[in-house]
């Protein structure tokens, strides 16, 4: 499924509102589940996963029903349980079909095992809401709970602007992770680029940033492994805001007790939404170094000894942070840059703020794998090129001599959700390489001009992001990329400015 870079603002509103009704849209985009994932039915699972999805290629690549291809398959492919190998890749494909082709998983649901229903319909549920027509039941249940919904208000036909698609109701938070690419022409010709200018703005996604990809992700992983169980376990997470806000947004779902620690500095709005989300938040001292008991990571660690059923997910060192962005955001990314600018169009280079390191980690070591297989050489490292952004007062960037701070410099800085005085398990600095800094003034000054220019309601972790790419395209390093036409340049933009509205950098 691809997504489209949006060349305007425009563009942008016409796709969210389409989101809003319903309608078949590129701008939700997301990965389909590994299925071993989700499904926890018996059997042999990798079996399973494996017979799902090859059938599912074979089926796209052939253009025929998943039924004629599992037909044909020998009795070694579907293992020494064929019943089950059958439905399980049967409902797969089904699943597959949803966001291809806008169908449901009724079907699927009737022909599955009894004792793997949940779990299938979990799947489903995961999928379904990806731009389907909910009218397509033909029992008219078009919740999946037995019921007949013919009569629900929600499905009421709506004749807005998407030509008259209906309402869906939000069966997961799942669906509503979105996010586009947009091109940020004005201020490339601006600031005198010829390069492709691009930007993946996560502004779009339910919570308002990236963050809600990788809470989703550790939620459900916590889940599989019986680390979190529903109704009884308590989500406690140390953050500077935007994971929480993913946190309680899966949690208020799920149904789970979330208790955030959140330091002094972060925005006010950061915290009423949570609360808005039913969230218990901690504040703690801005200036608590991370290893102190004070902190936010320290006071999160004591809570999750000290209540039963706490679980801290801890996304500096939970894998699933970073392979949420590996196997999701850099995949939309490369589909997106294929999609607007030619199939043989790749990410020349990519610029991200640093933080837990998740986001940078994991977008560069799935753009690298893309660029491998579609630019083995292209005259960067594995095709592409990896610039982190830090700002001053920070400790992450490489070599250590960037972080010295200038005489009389306290070291504090006001940029929120990028920068640490430690440096995160998730952040694998041997995927950059290159490292710049910068500090407030520039940041909020690059935030407040793609707000006006670009129209894009972005944060100041986003504007630290533009002043970092700007910095680097004009060194003697980057100069060259900038000035070619064919090259395409990645910034990240990791949240929504409605977390800062009160914040006087806004309208400085």
């Amino acid at each position: 499924m691809k997504n489209t870079i949006l060349v305007s603002t425009a563009a942008v509103l016409a796709s969210t509102q389409a989101v809003a009704v319903g309608s078949p849209t590129h701008l939700i985009t997301r990965e389909l589940p590994n299925p071993s994932d989700i499904f926890s039915g018996g059997g042999n699972t990798t079996a399973l996963v494996q017979c799902g999805q090859n059938q599912c290629k074979e089926a796209n690549d052939k253009e025929m029903g998943c039924e004629d291809i599992i037909a044909g398959m020998s009795q070694s492919e579907l293992n020494d349980d064929e019943e089950k190998l059958r439905k399980y890749a049967n409902c797969y494909c089904d699943a597959y079909s949803i966001i291809n082709t806008n169908q449901d998983c009724a079907q699927c649901l009737n022909d599955a095992l009894d004792n793997a229903t949940d779990q299938i319909n979990q799947y489903c549920d995961l999928v379904k809401t990806n731009g389907t027509d909910s009218g397509n039941d033909d029992n008219g249940d078009n919740n999946n709970d037995g019921n007949d919904d013919s009569n629900d208000e929600s499905n009421d036909d709506d004749d807005g602007p998407s030509g008259g698609f209906k309402a869906l109701p939000a069966l997961s938070v799942a669906s509503l992770v979105a996010a586009a690419v947009v091109r940020l022409d004005k201020i490339a010709a601006e600031s005198g680029l010829r390069c492709n200018l691009l930007a993946k703005v996560e502004a779009f996604s339910a919570g308002g940033s990236l963050k809600d990809r990788i809470a989703l992700r550790m939620v459900l992983e916590a889940e599989r492994k019986g680390e979190l169980v529903r109704g009884r376990s308590t989500i406690i997470e140390p953050t500077s805001g935007n994971t929480g806000i993913g946190l309680c947004l899966v949690g208020a779902r799920l149904g789970y007790r979330v208790i955030i620690t959140l330091p002094e500095k972060m925005s006010l709005e950061k915290e009423r939404l949570m609360r808005a989300l039913g969230a218990e938040i901690i504040r703690t001292p801005t200036d608590a170094r991370s290893e102190s008991d004070e902190s936010n990571i320290g006071v999160a660690k004591r809570l999750t000894r000290e209540i039963d059923g706490g679980v801290m997910l801890d996304q500096y060192n939970n894998v699933n942070n970073a392979l949420a962005h590996e196997l999701s955001t850099s995949v939309e990314i490369a589909e997106d840059i294929q999609t607007s600018l030619g199939h043989d169009a790749i990410a020349d280079v990519l610029i991200a703020g640093c933080g837990t390191g998740g986001t940078i980690s994991g977008i560069a070591r799935g753009l690298r794998k893309h660029n491998v297989q579609h630019h083995p050489t292209n005259g960067f490292r594995e095709g592409l090129h990896v610039v982190g952004v830090d700002p001053v007062g920070s400790t992450l960037a490489q070599p250590e001599s960037l972080n010295q701070l200038a005489e009389g410099d306290s070291g504090a800085y006001a940029i929120e959700g990028i920068g640490y005085d430690f440096i995160p398990t998730n952040l694998d600095r041997t995927v950059v390489d290159s490292w710049v800094k910068t500090n407030d003034e520039d940041a909020f000054e690059c935030a407040r001009q793609l707000i006006r220019q670009e129209g894009l309601l972005v944060g100041g972790s986003s504007g630290s992001c533009l002043a970092g790419a700007l910095q680097f395209l004009a060194s003697p390093q980057g100069n060259s990329i900038a000035q070619d036409p064919t090259k395409t340049v990645v910034l990240i933009f990791a949240d929504s400015i409605r977390n800062y509205i009160t914040k006087d950098w806004i309208l400085s």
